[in-house]
């Protein structure tokens, strides 16, 4: 999952499934397949129940035939329960965000 492809169309911020939480990012990848992208200052164990909720409720509710679901947790950090929670779930994935910023005066 290095590489993601995403259409920015296909992106739907703040999706609320009116039943299982409001998801950060709904989007469909460039293999037709759905990517659930959850974003966190600190992810920890309780991120995988979170992002596992919305993939289920996805395959359930918004899925086709052949359509699979995978989740992405994007965080500037997280501790070490989550490493090994990874280690067992193959369709969830972590990056780090780093962001960057400079300033000049103009």
């Amino acid at each position: 999952m290095a590489n993601i492809s995403i259409n920015e169309e296909s992106i739907e911020r703040k999706y609320d499934t009116q039943t299982v939480g409001i998801m950060d990012l709904l989007t469909v990848d460039d293999k037709g397949d759905f990517l659930i992208i959850e974003i966190k200052r600190q992810a920890t164990d309780r991120t995988i129940g979170q992002i596992l909720r919305y993939m289920g409720w996805t395959k359930e509710e918004l899925c086709k035939d052949g359509q699979k679901v995978r989740g992405l947790v994007v965080a500037e950090r997280k501790d070490i329960q989550l490493d090994f929670a990874l280690k067992m779930i193959p369709d969830v994935k972590f990056m780090k965000l780093g962001l960057t910023i400079t300033l000049e005066e103009q």
